[in-house]
């Protein structure tokens, strides 16, 4: 009879099925029905009371045992018998010892048994719809336990159905187990039909105490060899090999530390890590940011989370690579381990027909040996993921970001998918949406249960949500943050970005806390959700408004693709050297004699937009010679007139200037800043940056500098009470036919004069 020792129950149980069957009848003392178990809700029934006999050894024992019908073991011995028979178990060595009489028997644990099997039931009958993973409940025959769990063979010879958990939490006999079904048709199964077993997990006692003498002799005496004294130098070593174990470095000894093994150095990282996002200013723009906007949330039940390591069964990796088959679109984001820069995480959003969709966090420090079964299937996974037209969408060039693993041995590389990137998209998209949007959106109010799904409660936060001009340069590349913000008005949390993502997500590869696990993955999570949240929207040209009200659900499955918009023709980053090394003084001369320096408390920075006017018809005229030696024809195309930000000395793409060695002044003139606010007007001509400016000279308008941006002609101003200024000054017929031919006719007759 196999028999347990239970230091935390205080009487002694024995199952009815360990009694032989001529005495399994035959039960003293009736009075007891049921007992609650030391979690203080689970209980037995009490068949009756058995008075025990026991050999332990050579020792004869015996105990009062309540009699029940089905235990963990044969029989459980209790803190009665512990206590009468004044048992010592040393787990070091393995061993239990007794005491009867002043004679004490000794025993060893037996840990040759194989564990005990319990079958795992279904509680219920249960149908589960196609491409669909469902929670169900089972039923144990433990009361409360940690149990790990092994599906049932036979089930999985005869069904297609995969069973997701590897360990259970029981609680009141019951848990609950993940089944996925990857087929095109409803699955169903009976009630008390057996899923699997759940097997307890044992604890090993062994300890490894072989200690390599010759290594630790070695180790001590390199130590000690600088001692000039020999019998000083005796006594220290016989100090030391008291504590031989120490000097053994054949086998790795591993510290947990509290605090992580990292210097913050915020604005001054590794040279191979990602930037650190966490400086002070960072900090406090996350944390307004989260105080001003509402969190961007998605339903739980909209997509499920796998972690992929070395702890991923076969049977999760089985369920990953039949639904990404179903998938041909994905997100794919990437995260690095802080300490070193190097790759650890790759983030993965299948985007499918139906919901739910999989984010799957890859965890490259954590992956199992290439010979193993699950690695093979890991290799599978990529393949299917990076197979030939599929599409990967991502926030940032992906391929730079996989580059440091392109040589492994996880997927072939070059990437037969394609890999497209939609962050520089985004400064074109929101320009259009900008100018086709309204002035203000007022918010939806949730009249009915069927807009739970629209995004429109991101929006609850404010009475009006007004777009706003973009805080970057043209064609800048956005953070994802503030994306979303401009966007949806809607805020992710950053304040993960830069992490120990090698140190493991799961509880049982990781050393980080609980809590900080969860904040990591949440952001590792909302990282690519963000992402998949914009595609549609970039790649479709949505306007703000139907971004706003579109069902989250269209989102997030899959759509016909639709190739992205190209990417304008930027020829600042042809001139990039150049605006690098700019000497103010000769800027200024090429300018404009009236341009001057803008100290930072001039700053305006957010713009006003008023919706375009639309031309009827361009008119094309030709430039003098004389007039062509400084500037080049920029044709204006039904433009808007606009007065705006420029955080730099603009040059017309088109003039070459030497660049100058005084990189001081470049620093101190990068960080000047000019006021910016907006306003249009009609411009129905081809006209030269000279004449922009000769034109506002004309009409006493003092500007700090002109340029033309994609059709828009951008005339910077000093502050906010010059703009208010001009704005009644600058008539809405400026750059209109007539004032254009007026201007032109009355510069020909003053040349004419000059010449004269």
């Amino acid at each position: 009879m196999k028999v347990m020792l239970d230091t935390g129950a205080n009487r002694t149980f024995i199952s009815i099925t360990a009694l032989h069957p001529l005495n399994s009848k035959q039960f003293v003392n009736k009075s007891y029905k049921r007992v609650i178990l030391a979690d203080g809700y689970t209980s037995l029934s009490i068949l009756g009371t058995w008075e025990l006999s026991i050999f332990m050894g050579d020792m004869l024992t015996s105990i009062e045992a309540f009699v029940v019908k089905e235990l963990c073991a044969d029989c459980i011995l209790g803190m009665d018998f512990n206590n009468k028979y004044k048992l010592i178990i040393n787990t070091e060595e393995q061993m239990v010892s007794i005491c009867n009489n002043h004679h004490r028997t000794t025993l060893t644990f037996d840990v040759s048994k194989g564990n005990i099997n319990y079958p795992t039931r279904l509680i219920n009958n249960i149908r589960i719809p196609p491409k669909r993973t469902v929670s169900v409940p089972v039923s144990v025959g433990l009361s409360s336990a940690k149990v790990l769990f092994r599906p049932s063979y036979k089930l999985q010879q005869r069904s297609s159905i995969l069973m997701l958990n590897s360990s259970l939490t029981v609680q009141r006999h019951t848990s609950s187990i993940l089944v996925h079904n990857p087929t095109n048709y409803s699955y169903s199964l009976p009630k008390g039909i057996i899923l699997g077993t759940t097997t307890i997990p044992t604890l090993s006692f062994k300890r490894n105490e072989t200690i390599d003498q010759q290594l630790v002799n070695k180790n001590i005496i390199s130590l000690s060899q600088h001692i000039g004294d020999y019998e000083q130098q005796k006594k220290i070593k016989i100090i030391l090999n008291q504590h031989a174990k120490l000097f053994d470095t054949s086998k790795p000894t591993v510290a947990t530390g509290v605090k992580p093994h990292a210097i913050k150095t915020l604005d001054h990282p590794p040279p191979t890590s990602k930037p650190y996002y966490t400086t002070p200013n960072k900090q406090e723009e996350n944390d307004q940011y989260r105080q001003d906007y509402p969190s961007f949330e998605i339903p739980t039940s909209y997509y499920n989370v796998v972690h992929v390591n070395k702890y991923t069964s076969i049977e999760e990796m089985h369920m990953l690579i039949n639904h990404v088959q179903e998938c041909t679109q994905f997100t794919i984001d990437t995260e690095s381990e802080k300490s070193n820069g190097q790759l650890a995480l790759i983030q993965l959003q299948t985007i499918p027909s139906r919901l739910p969709s999989l984010v799957i966090l890859i965890e490259l420090a954590h992956l199992p040996s290439n010979d193993s079964h699950v690695c093979v299937k890991i290799k599978e996974f990529f393949e299917l993921i990076f197979r030939s037209n599929n599409e990967l969408y991502s926030w940032g060039d992906m391929i730079k970001e996989l580059d440091p693993i392109k040589n492994s041995a996880l997927f072939k590389w070059p990437t037969l998918a394609s890999l497209l990137d939609i962050q520089p998209h985004f400064p074109g998209w929101y320009e259009w949406a900008l100018t086709h949007s309204e002035s203000c959106c007022p918010k939806h109010h949730l009249d009915d249960a069927n807009n739970v799904n629209i995004m429109s409660q991101n929006y609850l936060s404010s009475i009006f949500y007004c777009p706003r001009q973009s805080p970057y340069r043209p064609n800048e590349l956005w953070s994802l943050q503030n994306a979303l913000i401009y966007a949806a008005h809607i805020f992710i949390d950053k304040s993960s970005t830069v992490n120990n993502w090698a140190g493991g997500l799961t509880t049982n590869n990781s050393t980080l806390s609980s809590f900080r696990r969860k904040k990591m993955i949440k952001y590792a999570i909302y990282d690519v959700l963000s992402t998949t949240y914009l595609i549609r929207p970039i790649s479709e040209y949505w306007t703000f408004q139907k971004l706003k009200n579109t069902n989250i659900i269209d989102l997030f499955t899959s759509f016909k693709s639709s190739p992205l918009p190209s990417l304008p023709t930027n020829k600042s980053s042809k001139n990039k050297s150049i605006k690098k090394n700019i000497n103010p003084q000769k800027l200024f001369k090429i300018l404009d004699d009236d341009l001057e320096l803008i100290s930072d408390d001039d700053e305006i920075y957010l713009n006003q937009l008023i919706a375009p006017v639309t031309n009827q018809k361009h008119i094309y005229e030709e430039i003098s010679n004389d007039e062509q030696e400084l500037n080049i024809t920029v044709p204006v195309n039904n433009v808007d007139l606009i007065v705006n930000e420029a955080n730099e000395i603009i040059i017309d793409n088109n003039e070459q200037t030497e660049p100058d060695e005084n990189i001081e002044q470049h620093h101190i003139l990068s960080h000047q800043r000019r006021s910016i606010e907006s306003r249009q007007k009609k411009i129905e001509n081809e006209t030269t940056h000279v004449e922009f400016k000769q034109m506002l000279k004309q009409n006493d308008v003092q500007y700090i500098n002109v340029k033309v941006v994609n059709g828009l002609l951008r005339i910077g101003v000093k502050n906010e009470k010059i703009k208010q200024n001009y704005q009644q000054k600058i008539s809405e017929n400026m750059f209109d036919r007539q004032n254009y031919q007026t201007y032109r006719h009355h510069r020909h007759h003053r040349k004419r004069q000059q010449q004269h």
